[in-house]
């Protein structure tokens, strides 16, 4: 590489940092605070009622991605 090139990549890099930097301030300066509207937090316990599903056609599960 010549030393021309290497010169103004290091530019190119040293301009994005301050930029990626830059940008990461101001979004910690101005990001919301709290969850937003619509959502609620808390501590508890969910209690659900089991219910049988079926479908219309036959087949096989792929995967199950959830637990009990």
């Amino acid at each position: 590489m010549s030393s021309k090139l290497k010169k103004v990549l290091w530019r190119i890099l040293i301009i994005a940092g301050v930029v990626f930097i830059a940008g990461v301030l101001v979004w910690l300066e101005f990001r919301p605070d709290g969850l937003g509207d619509g959502f609620v937090s808390g501590n508890g316990r969910i209690e659900a009622t089991e219910i049988d599903i079926a479908t219309k056609q036959a087949g096989r599960i792929e995967a199950v991605f959830v637990g009990e």
